[in-house]
Protein backbone atom coordinates (compact mmCIF):
# COMPACT_ATOMS: atom_id res chain seq x y z
CA UNK A 1 0.00 0.00 0.00
CA UNK A 2 0.65 3.81 -0.67
CA UNK A 3 3.41 5.67 2.27
CA UNK A 4 1.06 7.86 3.00
CA UNK A 5 -1.94 5.53 3.12
CA UNK A 6 -0.39 3.46 5.69
CA UNK A 7 0.21 6.25 7.84
CA UNK A 8 -3.81 6.91 8.22
CA UNK A 9 -4.72 9.91 6.27
CA UNK A 10 -8.38 10.29 5.16
CA UNK A 11 -8.66 9.02 1.44
CA UNK A 12 -11.66 9.41 -0.84
CA UNK A 13 -12.79 6.54 -3.26
CA UNK A 14 -14.36 8.70 -5.94
CA UNK A 15 -15.20 7.98 -10.19
CA UNK A 16 -14.46 10.84 -12.08
CA UNK A 17 -18.09 12.50 -11.86
CA UNK A 18 -18.33 12.60 -8.55
CA UNK A 19 -14.68 14.51 -8.45
CA UNK A 20 -16.33 16.92 -10.84
CA UNK A 21 -19.25 17.35 -9.00
CA UNK A 22 -17.43 17.78 -6.16
CA UNK A 23 -14.70 20.22 -7.44
CA UNK A 24 -17.45 22.88 -9.18
CA UNK A 25 -19.02 22.88 -5.60
CA UNK A 26 -16.17 23.93 -3.62
CA UNK A 27 -13.23 25.31 -5.73
CA UNK A 28 -12.51 28.25 -4.62
CA UNK A 29 -11.65 29.87 -8.34
CA UNK A 30 -15.34 29.15 -9.06
CA UNK A 31 -16.65 30.27 -6.25
CA UNK A 32 -14.67 33.95 -6.69
CA UNK A 33 -15.89 33.91 -10.69
CA UNK A 34 -19.83 33.18 -9.09
CA UNK A 35 -19.55 35.71 -6.55
CA UNK A 36 -18.30 38.19 -9.81
CA UNK A 37 -21.36 37.32 -11.71
CA UNK A 38 -23.65 38.19 -8.93
CA UNK A 39 -22.14 41.77 -8.54
CA UNK A 40 -22.74 42.11 -12.60
CA UNK A 41 -26.52 41.24 -11.63
CA UNK A 42 -26.17 44.18 -9.32
CA UNK A 43 -24.59 46.67 -11.37
CA UNK A 44 -27.32 45.89 -13.99
CA UNK A 45 -30.38 46.63 -11.51
CA UNK A 46 -28.72 49.48 -10.29
CA UNK A 47 -28.54 50.92 -14.15
CA UNK A 48 -31.94 49.55 -14.79
CA UNK A 49 -33.02 51.32 -11.75
CA UNK A 50 -32.13 54.51 -13.56
CA UNK A 51 -34.88 54.83 -15.16
CA UNK A 52 -37.82 55.50 -12.53
CA UNK A 53 -37.87 59.19 -11.81
CA UNK A 54 -35.46 60.86 -9.43
CA UNK A 55 -37.18 62.26 -6.27
CA UNK A 56 -35.34 65.17 -4.35
CA UNK A 57 -36.35 67.09 -1.00
CA UNK A 58 -35.01 69.70 0.99
CA UNK A 59 -35.74 71.79 4.03
CA UNK A 60 -34.18 75.22 4.88
CA UNK A 61 -34.66 77.60 7.79
CA UNK A 62 -32.87 80.47 7.16
CA UNK A 63 -32.80 83.05 9.55
CA UNK A 64 -31.35 87.05 8.71
CA UNK A 65 -30.75 90.16 10.93
CA UNK A 66 -29.05 92.93 8.63
CA UNK A 67 -32.07 95.41 9.10
CA UNK A 68 -34.97 93.65 9.90
CA UNK A 69 -34.97 90.36 11.80
CA UNK A 70 -36.33 87.79 9.25
CA UNK A 71 -37.10 84.15 9.48
CA UNK A 72 -38.13 82.10 6.56
CA UNK A 73 -38.98 78.10 5.98
CA UNK A 74 -38.13 76.75 2.95
CA UNK A 75 -39.63 72.97 2.23
CA UNK A 76 -39.05 70.98 -1.69
CA UNK A 77 -39.47 68.54 -3.09
CA UNK A 78 -38.90 67.55 -6.82
CA UNK A 79 -39.12 65.00 -9.50
CA UNK A 80 -37.13 64.41 -12.60
CA UNK A 81 -37.61 61.80 -15.31
CA UNK A 82 -34.76 61.30 -18.33
CA UNK A 83 -36.71 60.86 -21.42
CA UNK A 84 -34.06 60.18 -23.57
CA UNK A 85 -30.61 59.65 -22.34
CA UNK A 86 -27.97 57.93 -24.35
CA UNK A 87 -25.83 57.27 -21.35
CA UNK A 88 -28.54 55.57 -19.48
CA UNK A 89 -29.54 53.36 -22.45
CA UNK A 90 -25.95 52.28 -22.83
CA UNK A 91 -25.78 51.45 -19.00
CA UNK A 92 -28.47 49.13 -19.27
CA UNK A 93 -27.00 47.28 -22.49
CA UNK A 94 -23.65 47.04 -21.23
CA UNK A 95 -24.66 46.61 -18.00
CA UNK A 96 -26.37 43.38 -19.55
CA UNK A 97 -23.39 42.59 -21.33
CA UNK A 98 -20.96 42.48 -18.67
CA UNK A 99 -23.53 40.01 -17.24
CA UNK A 100 -23.41 38.00 -20.04
CA UNK A 101 -19.81 38.49 -20.27
CA UNK A 102 -19.20 37.05 -16.48
CA UNK A 103 -21.50 34.21 -16.76
CA UNK A 104 -19.56 33.44 -19.71
CA UNK A 105 -15.89 33.41 -17.73
CA UNK A 106 -17.68 31.19 -14.94
CA UNK A 107 -18.45 28.84 -18.00
CA UNK A 108 -14.50 28.86 -18.56
CA UNK A 109 -13.74 28.92 -15.04
CA UNK A 110 -15.97 25.54 -14.86
CA UNK A 111 -14.53 24.28 -18.06
CA UNK A 112 -10.54 24.76 -17.13
CA UNK A 113 -11.46 23.30 -13.44
CA UNK A 114 -13.04 20.12 -15.37
CA UNK A 115 -9.99 19.95 -17.84
CA UNK A 116 -7.73 19.74 -14.67
CA UNK A 117 -9.35 17.10 -12.62
CA UNK A 118 -9.75 15.24 -15.45
CA UNK A 119 -6.27 15.06 -16.46
CA UNK A 120 -5.35 15.07 -13.23
CA UNK A 121 -7.40 12.24 -12.48
CA UNK A 122 -6.04 10.45 -15.52
CA UNK A 123 -2.65 10.85 -14.43
CA UNK A 124 -3.96 9.56 -10.61
CA UNK A 125 -5.28 6.52 -12.59
CA UNK A 126 -2.14 5.98 -14.76
CA UNK A 127 0.25 6.23 -11.49
CA UNK A 128 -1.87 3.86 -9.54
CA UNK A 129 -1.54 1.50 -12.33
CA UNK A 130 2.41 2.12 -12.65
CA UNK A 131 2.14 1.22 -8.91
CA UNK A 132 0.31 -2.19 -9.26
CA UNK A 133 2.98 -2.81 -12.10
CA UNK A 134 5.89 -2.29 -10.51
CA UNK A 135 4.21 -4.21 -6.98
CA UNK A 136 4.47 -7.03 -9.88
CA UNK A 137 8.10 -6.12 -10.95
CA UNK A 138 8.70 -5.96 -7.42
CA UNK A 139 7.46 -9.70 -6.34
CA UNK A 140 9.27 -11.07 -9.63
CA UNK A 141 12.72 -9.09 -8.91
CA UNK A 142 12.68 -10.83 -5.32
CA UNK A 143 11.83 -14.55 -6.39
CA UNK A 144 14.95 -14.26 -8.99
CA UNK A 145 17.05 -12.85 -6.14
CA UNK A 146 15.72 -15.98 -3.85
CA UNK A 147 16.95 -18.09 -6.71
CA UNK A 148 20.13 -16.75 -7.52
CA UNK A 149 21.05 -17.04 -3.93
CA UNK A 150 20.42 -20.81 -3.36
CA UNK A 151 22.29 -21.48 -6.21
CA UNK A 152 25.18 -19.53 -5.52
CA UNK A 153 25.36 -21.29 -2.05
CA UNK A 154 25.39 -24.00 -3.59
CA UNK A 155 28.16 -22.86 -6.01
CA UNK A 156 26.16 -22.85 -8.96
CA UNK A 157 25.92 -19.40 -10.16
CA UNK A 158 28.54 -16.82 -9.61
CA UNK A 159 28.95 -13.68 -7.38
CA UNK A 160 28.48 -11.30 -10.18
CA UNK A 161 25.51 -13.14 -11.00
CA UNK A 162 24.09 -12.60 -7.23
CA UNK A 163 25.34 -8.70 -7.29
CA UNK A 164 23.04 -8.15 -10.94
CA UNK A 165 19.85 -9.91 -9.22
CA UNK A 166 20.41 -7.22 -6.10
CA UNK A 167 20.60 -4.07 -8.48
CA UNK A 168 17.80 -5.32 -10.16
CA UNK A 169 15.57 -6.05 -6.86
CA UNK A 170 16.98 -2.45 -5.97
CA UNK A 171 16.11 -0.71 -9.22
CA UNK A 172 12.42 -2.03 -9.07
CA UNK A 173 12.43 -0.46 -5.54
CA UNK A 174 13.82 2.65 -6.50
CA UNK A 175 11.20 3.10 -9.01
CA UNK A 176 8.35 1.75 -6.60
CA UNK A 177 9.20 4.62 -4.02
CA UNK A 178 9.29 7.11 -7.23
CA UNK A 179 5.87 6.30 -7.96
CA UNK A 180 4.55 6.62 -4.37
CA UNK A 181 5.74 9.97 -4.41
CA UNK A 182 4.08 11.06 -7.55
CA UNK A 183 1.03 9.55 -6.50
CA UNK A 184 1.10 11.59 -3.39
CA UNK A 185 1.70 14.87 -5.30
CA UNK A 186 -1.44 14.43 -7.84
CA UNK A 187 -3.79 13.43 -4.89
CA UNK A 188 -2.15 16.60 -2.85
CA UNK A 189 -2.96 18.42 -6.41
CA UNK A 190 -6.47 16.94 -6.99
CA UNK A 191 -7.34 17.91 -3.05
CA UNK A 192 -6.64 21.10 -3.00
CA UNK A 193 -8.67 21.51 -6.54
CA UNK A 194 -11.50 20.01 -4.33
CA UNK A 195 -10.92 21.87 -1.45
CA UNK A 196 -10.48 18.30 0.55
CA UNK A 197 -8.56 17.61 3.24
CA UNK A 198 -8.60 13.54 2.05
CA UNK A 199 -6.44 11.87 -0.60
CA UNK A 200 -7.90 10.86 -3.48
CA UNK A 201 -8.18 6.87 -4.85
CA UNK A 202 -9.55 6.35 -8.46
CA UNK A 203 -12.58 4.16 -8.87
CA UNK A 204 -12.68 4.57 -12.55
CA UNK A 205 -10.62 2.64 -14.60
CA UNK A 206 -8.81 3.72 -18.70
CA UNK A 207 -10.76 2.08 -21.31
CA UNK A 208 -9.40 1.12 -24.18
CA UNK A 209 -10.10 3.43 -27.52
CA UNK A 210 -13.69 2.70 -29.38
CA UNK A 211 -14.27 1.67 -32.66
CA UNK A 212 -15.21 4.94 -34.34
CA UNK A 213 -15.04 8.45 -32.72
CA UNK A 214 -16.63 10.86 -34.61
CA UNK A 215 -14.53 13.81 -35.01
CA UNK A 216 -15.98 15.13 -38.21
CA UNK A 217 -17.76 18.82 -37.43
CA UNK A 218 -15.48 19.52 -34.31
CA UNK A 219 -14.11 23.20 -35.84
CA UNK A 220 -18.19 24.32 -36.33
CA UNK A 221 -18.57 23.06 -33.34
CA UNK A 222 -15.32 24.84 -31.41
CA UNK A 223 -16.68 28.37 -32.82
CA UNK A 224 -20.03 27.96 -31.50
CA UNK A 225 -19.51 26.31 -28.21
CA UNK A 226 -15.75 27.07 -27.34
CA UNK A 227 -15.90 29.22 -23.86
CA UNK A 228 -12.64 31.47 -24.61
CA UNK A 229 -14.26 32.18 -28.42
CA UNK A 230 -17.97 32.63 -26.34
CA UNK A 231 -15.89 35.41 -24.11
CA UNK A 232 -14.07 37.43 -27.00
CA UNK A 233 -16.92 37.07 -29.20
CA UNK A 234 -19.17 39.07 -26.38
CA UNK A 235 -15.97 41.66 -25.77
CA UNK A 236 -16.19 42.04 -29.71
CA UNK A 237 -19.99 42.72 -29.70
CA UNK A 238 -19.55 45.19 -26.32
CA UNK A 239 -16.59 47.25 -27.93
CA UNK A 240 -18.53 47.46 -31.21
CA UNK A 241 -21.29 49.13 -29.12
CA UNK A 242 -19.20 51.44 -27.37
CA UNK A 243 -18.41 52.93 -30.20
CA UNK A 244 -21.79 53.09 -31.18
CA UNK A 245 -22.52 54.93 -28.01
CA UNK A 246 -19.98 57.40 -28.23
CA UNK A 247 -21.18 58.67 -31.78
CA UNK A 248 -24.65 58.58 -29.52
CA UNK A 249 -22.94 61.19 -27.15
CA UNK A 250 -23.58 64.22 -29.45
CA UNK A 251 -27.10 63.57 -28.68
CA UNK A 252 -28.87 66.20 -26.27
CA UNK A 253 -30.03 64.66 -23.20
CA UNK A 254 -33.83 65.02 -22.92
CA UNK A 255 -35.81 65.02 -19.61
CA UNK A 256 -38.94 66.40 -17.73
CA UNK A 257 -39.41 67.71 -13.99
CA UNK A 258 -41.62 68.63 -11.75
CA UNK A 259 -41.28 70.67 -8.58
CA UNK A 260 -43.30 71.36 -5.30
CA UNK A 261 -42.26 74.52 -3.24
CA UNK A 262 -43.19 75.87 -0.06
CA UNK A 263 -41.90 79.16 1.49
CA UNK A 264 -43.32 80.99 3.79
CA UNK A 265 -42.48 83.49 6.93
CA UNK A 266 -44.26 80.77 9.38
CA UNK A 267 -43.69 77.33 9.32
CA UNK A 268 -46.91 75.31 8.19
CA UNK A 269 -50.06 75.24 10.34
CA UNK A 270 -52.01 73.82 7.92
CA UNK A 271 -53.10 72.39 4.32
CA UNK A 272 -54.80 74.90 3.47
CA UNK A 273 -51.99 77.25 4.37
CA UNK A 274 -49.33 75.06 2.84
CA UNK A 275 -51.47 75.25 -0.24
CA UNK A 276 -51.76 79.00 -0.20
CA UNK A 277 -47.79 79.04 -0.08
CA UNK A 278 -46.88 76.21 -1.99
CA UNK A 279 -45.23 76.76 -5.65
CA UNK A 280 -45.41 74.43 -8.58
CA UNK A 281 -43.56 73.95 -11.86
CA UNK A 282 -42.89 71.95 -14.42
CA UNK A 283 -40.93 71.57 -17.66
CA UNK A 284 -39.05 69.91 -20.45
CA UNK A 285 -35.11 70.28 -20.42
CA UNK A 286 -32.52 70.14 -22.72
CA UNK A 287 -28.75 69.31 -22.05
CA UNK A 288 -26.53 70.16 -24.90
CA UNK A 289 -23.13 68.46 -25.10
CA UNK A 290 -21.68 71.86 -26.73
CA UNK A 291 -18.70 72.21 -24.30
CA UNK A 292 -17.87 68.48 -23.81
CA UNK A 293 -16.84 67.79 -27.20
CA UNK A 294 -13.38 67.20 -27.06
CA UNK A 295 -14.01 64.38 -24.34
CA UNK A 296 -16.67 63.20 -26.55
CA UNK A 297 -13.89 62.87 -29.89
CA UNK A 298 -11.68 61.52 -27.81
CA UNK A 299 -13.68 58.97 -26.85
CA UNK A 300 -14.63 58.07 -30.02
CA UNK A 301 -11.49 57.88 -30.87
CA UNK A 302 -10.29 55.48 -27.75
CA UNK A 303 -13.84 53.50 -28.98
CA UNK A 304 -12.73 52.69 -32.00
CA UNK A 305 -8.99 51.19 -31.21
CA UNK A 306 -10.91 49.22 -28.32
CA UNK A 307 -13.18 47.99 -31.66
CA UNK A 308 -10.14 46.87 -33.35
CA UNK A 309 -8.44 45.43 -30.30
CA UNK A 310 -11.54 43.15 -29.73
CA UNK A 311 -12.06 42.41 -33.57
CA UNK A 312 -8.37 41.18 -33.52
CA UNK A 313 -8.31 38.88 -30.14
CA UNK A 314 -11.45 37.01 -31.26
CA UNK A 315 -9.61 36.08 -34.16
CA UNK A 316 -6.24 35.40 -32.61
CA UNK A 317 -8.56 33.27 -29.59
CA UNK A 318 -10.03 31.54 -32.80
CA UNK A 319 -7.01 30.53 -34.50
CA UNK A 320 -5.50 29.62 -31.16
CA UNK A 321 -8.04 27.43 -30.80
CA UNK A 322 -8.23 25.40 -33.62
CA UNK A 323 -4.87 24.73 -33.78
CA UNK A 324 -4.85 23.37 -30.41
CA UNK A 325 -7.95 21.32 -31.80
CA UNK A 326 -6.05 20.30 -34.59
CA UNK A 327 -3.38 19.15 -32.42
CA UNK A 328 -5.07 16.92 -29.91
CA UNK A 329 -6.93 15.41 -32.51
CA UNK A 330 -3.79 14.73 -34.17
CA UNK A 331 -2.65 12.92 -30.59
CA UNK A 332 -5.52 11.27 -30.63
CA UNK A 333 -4.75 9.26 -33.72
CA UNK A 334 -1.33 9.03 -32.95
CA UNK A 335 -2.17 7.59 -28.95
CA UNK A 336 -4.80 5.54 -30.83
CA UNK A 337 -2.46 3.81 -33.09
CA UNK A 338 0.40 3.42 -29.99
CA UNK A 339 -1.80 1.69 -27.97
CA UNK A 340 -2.32 -0.91 -30.80
CA UNK A 341 1.48 -1.12 -31.38
CA UNK A 342 2.44 -1.14 -27.27
CA UNK A 343 -0.35 -3.68 -27.25
CA UNK A 344 1.33 -6.56 -28.73
CA UNK A 345 4.84 -5.51 -27.44
CA UNK A 346 3.23 -5.84 -24.18
CA UNK A 347 2.16 -9.41 -25.31
CA UNK A 348 5.61 -10.00 -26.63
CA UNK A 349 7.24 -9.30 -23.89
CA UNK A 350 5.23 -11.35 -21.31
CA UNK A 351 6.15 -14.32 -23.41
CA UNK A 352 9.10 -13.34 -23.45
CA UNK A 353 9.48 -13.32 -19.89
CA UNK A 354 7.71 -16.42 -19.46
CA UNK A 355 10.11 -18.51 -21.96
CA UNK A 356 13.19 -16.73 -20.28
CA UNK A 357 12.16 -17.85 -16.84
CA UNK A 358 11.56 -21.48 -17.72
CA UNK A 359 14.91 -21.52 -19.84
CA UNK A 360 16.71 -20.11 -16.93
CA UNK A 361 14.91 -22.36 -14.48
CA UNK A 362 16.48 -25.57 -16.66
CA UNK A 363 20.05 -23.47 -16.85
CA UNK A 364 19.59 -23.15 -20.76
CA UNK A 365 19.58 -19.21 -20.81
CA UNK A 366 21.98 -16.62 -18.22
CA UNK A 367 20.59 -14.71 -15.68
CA UNK A 368 21.52 -11.26 -17.76
CA UNK A 369 18.59 -12.70 -20.35
CA UNK A 370 16.44 -13.23 -17.80
CA UNK A 371 16.65 -9.87 -16.38
CA UNK A 372 16.99 -7.74 -19.86
CA UNK A 373 13.37 -9.86 -20.32
CA UNK A 374 12.08 -8.65 -17.11
CA UNK A 375 12.96 -4.88 -17.98
CA UNK A 376 11.63 -5.15 -21.33
CA UNK A 377 8.54 -6.09 -19.60
CA UNK A 378 8.41 -3.20 -17.14
CA UNK A 379 8.67 -1.06 -20.12
CA UNK A 380 6.10 -2.56 -22.19
CA UNK A 381 3.83 -1.92 -19.42
CA UNK A 382 5.22 1.81 -18.85
CA UNK A 383 5.06 2.43 -22.35
CA UNK A 384 1.33 0.77 -22.85
CA UNK A 385 0.35 2.98 -19.80
CA UNK A 386 1.52 6.18 -21.42
CA UNK A 387 0.17 5.28 -24.53
CA UNK A 388 -3.68 5.18 -22.51
CA UNK A 389 -3.42 7.73 -21.11
CA UNK A 390 -2.12 10.41 -24.01
CA UNK A 391 -5.24 8.98 -25.88
CA UNK A 392 -7.71 9.87 -22.94
CA UNK A 393 -5.82 13.53 -22.44
CA UNK A 394 -6.47 14.22 -25.70
CA UNK A 395 -10.14 12.96 -25.40
CA UNK A 396 -10.49 15.30 -22.63
CA UNK A 397 -8.57 18.10 -24.34
CA UNK A 398 -10.92 17.96 -27.21
CA UNK A 399 -13.88 17.86 -24.65
CA UNK A 400 -12.82 20.59 -23.30
CA UNK A 401 -11.96 22.90 -26.56
CA UNK A 402 -15.48 22.63 -28.02
CA UNK A 403 -17.05 22.61 -24.78
CA UNK A 404 -18.91 19.49 -24.39
CA UNK A 405 -17.81 15.83 -24.78
CA UNK A 406 -16.47 13.71 -27.28
CA UNK A 407 -19.36 10.80 -28.94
Amino acid sequence: MIILLIIGLDTLRMNLDQMIELGVKRALEVRKVGAEVSGSKIDLYDAVLDLLPTPSSSYEYRKTGDIFDTTTYTYSLDFGQRIFDTRTIYNIINGSDRLRLAQSNLSETVSDLIYEITTGYIDLIIGFSTHKNLRLAQARAEENYRLVRARYEIGSVSRLDLIQAEIARLRVQKDLIKSETDIAILEEHLSNLLDTQGYIIPVDTLTRPAEKIEIEGLKKTLFKQNPQILSAKIGRKMAHRDLIFSYLDMLPVFSVFLSYRYHSYQPPGSIGEIKDNLDRSFGLRFDLPIFNLKDIILGISKAQVRKRQAELELLLTKRRNEEELARAVLELKTSRSNIDLTTKNLDAAREALRMAQERYRTGSTSLLSLLTAQEDLNEAEASYLRALGDYHRALARISYLIGRGVR
